[in-house]
């Protein structure tokens, strides 16, 4: 087979369908109920998650301001996906799913209440569950709502630790 010149239009892929899909998206999120961290009951499912806080810490005060009449700034955007996701081994049946994403906020509250300085009721969720092929999606629209939000935390590398205190040299931090 003779080789061809590299044209670079040739491997850039374009879907305005993709882009709407992907509004679409972030538009039913926004419109998900808040709840306290972790939510008040027990579900199944994986998906993306937002949290917010309403306290008076000095450190998420920006925070607390924007969050007060509405919740529209996450200090952080999350993710779970199905179990062996990354090896293309999922379970995204709805009749055979785990409790992974509210497991994954029971964790951030639990994390949030050992940590000084921050309590518990200061903090709210927002989440969308992925079902069946939608699954697939989840990873796109967790790194749209970072692009959107530019929530506080989006840096970190442990996805359950919320400090108490950030460090405002980090990008995208509070007075930056």
């Amino acid at each position: 087979m003779k080789s061809k010149a590299f044209d670079r239009s040739e491997h850039v892929y374009k879907n305005d369908a993709f882009a709407e899909l992907v509004k679409d998206a972030i538009r039913f999120f926004n419109g998900t109920p808040v709840h306290t961290l972790p939510p008040p009951e027990s579900f199944l499912g994986t998906g993306v998650y937002a949290i917010y806080y309403t306290g008076k810490n000095p450190v998420y005060k920006k925070y607390a301001d924007l969050n007060r009449l509405s919740y529209s700034c996450p200090i952080y955007v999350g993710k779970v996906v199905p179990k062996g996701w990354r090896q293309a081994r999922i379970s995204d049946n709805q009749l055979d799913q785990s409790k992974e994403l509210f497991s994954r906020l029971r964790e951030h509250s639990r994390n949030i209440g050992a940590a000084q300085g921050l309590e518990i009721k200061d903090f709210s969720c927002r989440f969308v569950i992925f079902e069946d092929a939608s699954s697939d999606m989840i990873s796109t629209i967790e790194a749209a709502l970072i692009k959107l939000n530019m929530p506080l935390l989006p840096w970190m590398a442990s996805a359950t630790t919320i400090p108490a205190a950030a460090d405002t040299n980090k990008p995208n931090q509070i007075g930056m």
